[in-house]
């Protein structure tokens, strides 16, 4: 292997080839890890060291004792492969759209009944009245009629900071994955998402508390994994999703380090009984920056809402994301046993309230400013232009409207690409949907109607973003020096 500058031009590459004697190079042997990564190779020993949030063989068996991961049961985020049809901010116009859209199908299935045997499949599906997906077609041709019901028009988070409404049907669903063991649609259900393996974007986690869809941080993001706290089995019943084993593996490990324990509570390796009721969340995260991670106060007991909390910290902590960013963008997250688990499991309560709860955060006081175009026309609106500039901390909303006072930190709370603010502007922008039928028959959408809400959204936004890096920047700043490998 020979490494040529990393911005050298494709020309300069060829130049140099051209001229090189390959015999004479300095050439590097490189062999590949047992992932078969051939460049760029992560240093597994020390990652292996860490506890698995998730595997497949905890995932597959139901022996208790072949369970080696915290999470019993992961998923992908639901596929729909319609979303101009299975997802909207409006539940009533969901439903308008879904009735259509089985209406059609059903239709379709009369004519076919009736054509005994000589039905054109492929002419109806060139017409695209509907969106034709493969599991669509198979249902069509093998006969199976589709109903409309309400009751799976479920909560979804779409995208980060966007709670929209999606059908959650079997076969207006293309993949489900197993969402249906994490939700039911009537109960939250707390969450952690992570970007999916094989992703070249920036690692993220986001605590939600209902179904999302796969893209959740965008295509290509490798589909973003979903860790509950809750599960439920093939009878419906909602059991804990996080394994026994991981609770003793926690209770070992800090019972090995006296300092988190003793004197709070707890005596040596006690571990608090795991269908205690969850601690309050606490309210606001950066105001008063939690517990020290030298500690004092009550120790909480090793629960499993404890053990939930304490990873969503620990996959925030940005020392452990610089460390093992190139482990993040190839596997499960692996959890370190930091010193003091108290601090950590309350600064991952902090960060789960704030971000499952954004919708109730305290505004952030923004200084709006709106200088309405005298000439325009009675009727219209101002055009949208969503558009964030960090560094003059203000948001351009429309042609009338502006936000400013935002503090610049405020764009270092980032997911995948884009911080959380981008994240509000791109999902209230005026979009023409890529489906024919939607945009013909039900693009209603203007930012008009929607643009106080966003106003007072991104307020809300802005404080979880300001908070969350407070509490991020916390975590960088601790003395690590002496700390144990996990």
């Amino acid at each position: 292997y020979v490494r040529r500058p990393e911005n050298e031009t494709a020309e300069d590459k060829l130049s140099w080839l051209g001229g090189a004697e390959l015999k004479a190079l300095p050439v590097v042997v490189v062999k590949p890890n047992a992932k078969s990564d051939w460049i760029d190779q992560a240093d597994e020993d020390e990652w292996l060291k860490l506890i698995a949030m998730a595997d497949q063989r905890t995932k597959a068996t139901a022996i208790r004792g072949d369970e080696r991961a915290i999470f019993k049961l992961f998923s992908l985020g639901v596929v729909t492969s319609r979303d101009d049809w299975a997802w909207d901010r409006n539940e009533e116009k969901l439903g308008e759209q879904i009735r259509f859209n089985v209406d059609v199908y059903n239709r379709h299935l009369d004519e076919r009944r009736k054509a005994k045997g000589k039905f054109d499949f492929e002419a109806i599906y060139k017409v695209g009245e509907v969106k034709w997906t493969r599991l669509l077609r198979n249902c069509l041709e093998g006969g199976r009629k589709l109903d409309f019901d309400e009751s799976r028009i479920w909560p979804g988070a779409y995208r980060p900071f966007s709670k929209q409404s999606l059908y959650f049907d079997p076969i207006l669903n293309e993949v489900q994955y197993q969402t249906h063991r994490l939700f039911d649609g009537k109960t939250p259900n707390p969450s952690i998402t992570t970007m999916g393996d094989s992703s070249g974007k920036p690692y993220f986690t986001l605590g939600i508390d209902r179904v999302p869809d796969l893209n959740f941080v965008s295509p290509g993001s490798g589909g973003t994994m979903t860790f509950s706290r809750y599960r439920y089995t093939k009878s419906g019943e909602r059991v804990d999703n996080i394994t026994d084993w991981a609770v003793a593996q926690f209770a070992a490990a800090y019972a090995k380090k006296p300092s988190p324990l003793q004197g709070r509570g707890l005596g040596e390796g006690a571990v608090a009984d795991s269908t205690a009721q969850p601690r309050s969340p606490l309210p606001s995260a950066a105001s008063r920056l939690l517990p020290s991670p030298e500690g004092d106060g009550d120790f909480p007991a090793i629960t499993k809402d404890a053990i939930f909390a304490y990873c969503y910290a620990v996959l925030h902590d940005p020392v452990y994301r610089e460390k093992y960013a190139l482990n993040l963008k190839r596997e499960f997250p692996r959890i370190p046993f930091y010193p003091d688990f108290a601090a950590w499991a309350a600064w991952g309560d902090a960060l789960l309230a704030m971000h499952i709860g954004y919708e109730g955060a305290a505004p952030f006081a923004l200084t709006r400013t709106d200088t309405p175009a005298p000439r325009r026309a009675d009727g219209t609106h101002p055009k949208p232009k969503l558009k964030s500039i960090p560094d003059t901390g203000t948001v351009v909303v429309d042609e009338d409207t502006q936000l400013s006072g935002i503090p610049r930190a405020a764009w270092e709370y980032r997911l995948g690409n884009r911080s959380a603010i981008d994240w509000v502007l791109d999902q209230h922008k005026e979009k023409t949907p890529r489906d024919p039928t939607i945009r013909a028959k039900f693009n209603t959408y203007r930012f008009a109607d929607y643009k106080q809400s966003m106003i007072d959204l991104l307020a809300k936004v802005v404080r979880v973003s300001v908070d969350t890096v407070a509490i991020t920047e916390a975590m960088r700043a601790l003395d690590r020096g002496g700390w144990p490998e996990n």
